[in-house]
């Protein structure tokens, strides 16, 4: 079996870079949420991605999440 940038990181724990294109919106949304968090982009891509996975793994089982707005009535998220 071929030996993979995946399952070499994953056995030395190294990080990987990655180049990814944005939009400026998207960019100019991803550097104000790092500014607000005191984070850096690297920081706040790593945590959306991690959220994603929290996200998808509870919908995947079953599950389902829900928002509390101001009315103080749950709404569930829907992800397309």
């Amino acid at each position: 079996m071929a030996e993979t940038v995946e399952s070499r990181t994953r056995e030395s724990g190294q990080r990987v870079r990655v180049n990814a294109n944005f939009s400026p919106d998207a960019y100019k949304v991803l550097t104000e949420i790092a500014e607000r968090r005191g984070k850096s982009i690297s920081e706040v891509l790593r945590d959306a991605i991690a959220f994603e996975k929290w996200y998808q793994d509870t919908v995947d089982s079953g599950g389902h999440v829900l928002v509390e707005r101001n009315s103080g009535r749950p709404q569930e998220i829907v992800r397309p």
